[in-house]
């Protein structure tokens, strides 16, 4: 077994215009070394939104994100804290938290949603 690791990550962009109709707009790759809070901002470039998978959620990052009025929806760990601004109340009864927040980094204020699928899962 050997103690290096290789690999690589594709980082995509992919613009949905319809229902039917999706395809692949921007493309870029990186070994598997390089962390996808540091390819993304190679992604952004228009009024779109973002949807993000975990890998990508760095307080550091949303900041210039938001500087940026880039509008983005990022899945983030367990472990991601923010200070509670904000509680609505939840209408659907899969929906756990429904707030607004701060990541402390950054005075603006933003949305955090915490919710269970169907198989017990939660996302945050």
């Amino acid at each position: 077994m050997s103690k290096v690791s290789s690999g690589i990550k594709l980082h995509i962009r992919v613009v949905v215009a319809s229902s039917n109709s999706v395809f692949l707009e921007k493309m870029i790759p990186s070994t598997g070394n390089i962390a996808d809070s540091d390819a993304v901002n190679h992604i952004f470039d228009d009024d779109a939104l973002y949807v993000m998978d975990r890998g990508y959620a760095h307080k550091t990052k949303m900041g210039g994100w938001l500087q940026r009025n880039i509008q983005f929806l990022v899945r983030v760990r367990k472990t991601f804290t923010t200070e509670t601004l904000k509680s609505y109340t939840t209408t659907l009864p899969n929906v756990v938290k429904n707030e607004l927040v701060s990541i402390r980094t950054r005075e603006e204020p933003l949305r955090y949603i915490e919710f269970v699928d169907s198989e017990g899962t939660s996302f945050h």
